[in-house]
């Protein structure tokens, strides 16, 4: 072919939205007439249009070029034509805002503004244009404090990695990717629109060490578009849009397996209602108690071109018909990427029609009894010039996970962690189980764990423990007493109450649960809760108004000296007969096995063995929220004073001929709690120090 007709080619492609095959065509003809301002134009529009931010770069002096010899008496069907379309001043602006210079921009878009009137398909965006311009020059000036954090090079690479969604205990991360399968069954597959690998969902898990392992492709990949949206809370349904003749849809997958690291998801199914439509569904999210459903279509009758819309759960189970979410969270222009935080009332999303940097920026409003609050812009460096638009917190509202492009990354989008230096914590705790069985190390049939609240009787979930580590995870609301039955076919069912308490800040409870084996003709063998304990500060033990002989309450101070005072609740005390508490200097775990404290403690449990039998021991572990370089997070810091508190244990019971079978862990609780740090510890010591602590309760 000749320039001629190429050029007509290029044309053709660019009609189809097809940049990316047409930009090497342009090029090609550039290399003939680089001073052709039709060509300049044409190619720096395809390059502005194609799907990489590098590539969007490369677009600004071919712009530049073209916008010197704009004419509105463009003749767009001419192929002798030189000139450029004055459309070329609203793309050159857009280019420079994309470099961030936004009063070249702004000049730019004005300059387009005196050719066009408000025939022109492009004359709305003018003014939304300086608009975003000039709230960028704003917000630049105005950066939040962040730390960005690459997932690293095993599990970003060349390809786009994006839509990142985590597990709310952080253990896993699925995200989609356009990179070429291990195995190559998608070799030579590409999506005709941009010329890449169609989007297939992958997931990472995080290893011991903290660092994210080797990420592999989900079993419900196609060899078309699945790409991630959301996860449910306790981490069990996997919600994805896939694209089906063209108009996107959205879909739910059930987690069947996951012994070994490697997960089994069921078939796909698409959700119900009149949630997907022949219009375009792009992304899904649901409230911790699974009662609302919020998702993004660009069906008729919107406010703009995609709305987010909910629906609410019926009494039958199904969702209700779609409601519009309404002028505050909508505007005349398009929403997407909606994200419910576990606290079941902030709600993050993307919006290009707020006010935003450029394209799409990441928004949250929090709904109140009012309803929703103005959306609030996430700031830059959060937001940027592009399109910002998967954004998903952790439980404390301290961190979260996006993709970006970035010129020290490893491919054309990679998935980040940030760290959200100023934020305020979220008010909530992350409630984090694990069951341990004696006889195996998987979670036998029927394991499962019912938490129901015990002031209204609500059933706040049933979560079934992961076969890989036995763990689950639930969000539970503060000032709230909860009961706890876990359960697993052929093993004793064991019970338990924990109160949370009204804290202004985010905590971590983590359980270690040793189920064990029992044989019954019929049903399970039920451990039943006694009547409630309460401790006083004279340390007796008081139970229905009498004290009961023989209770132990025993409380050292960081030094080891014997405190007058208990701190633990009395939900914490039920059927306890033997009590003791160690409080730690930052850093400190250890607890002195010639305390004399202690070894009266434990002949307290040498006494109960040799009188019943057998002891039942319970270990709540606590760290504040100081930082740790020794132990690198309070995480590993209060398992260690949990777990060396029981290899302790463990060894003093051995000195005193206590066998194993004479005593169970039946529960081990970590805690990472106590006010948000200040930076304030040599001047505030006493505030964070009695979130120093490990607690030793025998039923």
């Amino acid at each position: 072919m000749d320039d001629k007709e190429k050029f007509g080619e290029a044309l053709f492609l660019m009609e189809g939205n097809r940049f990316a095959s047409a930009e090497p065509i342009l090029r090609e003809v550039y290399e003939n007439d680089k001073e052709n301002a039709n060509i300049n134009y044409c190619l720096g529009y395809s390059i502005f249009k194609s799907f990489t931010q590098k590539d969007k770069k490369q677009a600004l002096p071919f712009l530049l070029l073209a916008s010197k010899k704009a004419d509105p008496n463009y003749s767009y069907s001419d192929p002798r034509e030189k000139k450029a379309p004055v459309d070329v001043w609203f793309y050159l602006g857009k280019a420079q805002h994309n470099e961030y210079q936004f009063l070249l921009a702004i000049e730019s878009f004005k300059k387009f503004k005196t050719y066009v009137n408000s025939k022109h398909p492009l004359y709305v965006e003018i003014d939304k244009s300086i608009k975003m311009s000039t709230y960028a020059q704003k917000a630049l000036l105005n950066p939040v404090n962040i730390k960005t954090t690459n997932l690293g090079n095993r599990l970003n690479g060349f390809y786009p990695d994006y839509s990142p969604i985590v597990r709310i205990d952080e253990s896993a991360v699925y995200f989609t990717s356009r990179r070429p399968r291990q195995d190559s069954s998608n070799y030579n597959i590409y999506d005709p629109i941009d010329g890449m690998m169609f989007e297939d969902i992958y997931v990472s898990l995080k290893e011991e060490d903290g660092s994210w392992g080797e990420p592999y492709p989900l079993n419900i990949n196609t060899d078309g578009h699945e790409a991630t949206v959301n996860l449910s809370i306790d981490g069990r349904t996997l919600y994805l849009y896939k694209d089906i003749s063209g108009n996107g849809q959205l879909f739910e997958s059930k987690l069947e397996e996951d012994s070994m690291g490697y997960e089994t998801w069921s078939e796909p199914q698409l959700l119900g209602s009149d949630i997907n439509t022949k219009a375009y569904e792009s992304h899904v999210t649901i409230t911790p108690d699974g009662k609302r459903l919020y998702f993004v279509s660009n069906r008729k009758g919107g406010l703009g071109g995609k709305d987010i819309y909910f629906c609410k759960k019926l009494p039958t189970g199904t969702w209700a018909l779609a409601q519009n979410a309404g002028p505050i969270l909508n505007s005349i222009y398009n929403e997407d990427g909606v994200f419910m935080h576990p606290d079941g009332k902030t709600l993050y999303f993307s919006s290009d029609g707020h006010e935003s940097m450029g394209g799409y920026d990441i928004m949250h409003s929090t709904l109140t009894d009012t309803g929703w609050t103005t959306p609030i812009n996430m700031g830059f460096p959060i937001n940027s010039v592009d399109d910002d638009v998967f954004f998903v917190t952790t439980p404390d509202g301290k961190r979260a996970y996006f993709s970006s492009f970035k010129e020290d990354g490893y491919g054309e989008k990679d998935v980040y962690m940030l760290d959200l230096i100023d934020a305020e914590e979220m008010a909530l705790t992350l409630y984090r189980g694990e069951f341990t069985f004696a006889d195996r190390y998987v979670p036998p049939s029927g394991a499962q764990v019912t938490i129901t609240n015990n002031s209204n009787a609500d059933l706040v979930g049933v979560y079934n423990p992961r076969q890989r580590d036995g763990q689950f995870s639930a969000i539970l609301a503060p000032n709230e007493s909860y009961h706890l039955v876990y359960e697993a076919d052929g093993y004793e069912t064991y019970e338990d109450d924990i109160y949370v308490s009204s804290a202004d800040n985010y905590q971590e409870i983590y359980k270690d649960i040793k189920l064990r084996q029992v044989l019954v003709r019929k049903g399970l063998s039920k451990i039943k809760p006694a009547g409630l304990a309460v401790a006083n500060v004279t340390n007796s033990l008081m139970k229905d108004g009498v004290p009961q002989e023989g209770m132990r309450i025993r409380s050292l101070d960081k030094n080891e000296g014997l405190l007058k005072e208990t701190y633990p609740r009395t939900e914490e005390l039920k059927d306890v007969v033997v009590y003791f508490q160690k409080f730690f200097s930052y850093n400190m775990k250890d607890i002195n096995e010639s305390n004399k404290e202690f070894v009266s403690f434990i002949q307290d449990i040498v006494e109960l063995v040799k009188a019943r039998g057998d002891a039942k021991i319970i270990i709540t572990s606590s760290a504040s929220k100081i930082p740790t370089r020794t132990w690198k997070t309070n995480s590993i810091l209060t398992k260690k004073r949990a777990y060396d508190t029981k290899a302790l244990l463990e060894k003093v019971f051995a000195k005193q001929g206590i066998n194993p079978e004479q005593y169970n862990f039946v529960d081990i609780n970590t805690l990472i709690t106590g006010p948000e740090y200040k930076g304030d510890y040599l001047s505030n010591k006493s505030t964070y120090e009695k979130y120093q602590y490990v607690r030793i309760f025998i039923k």
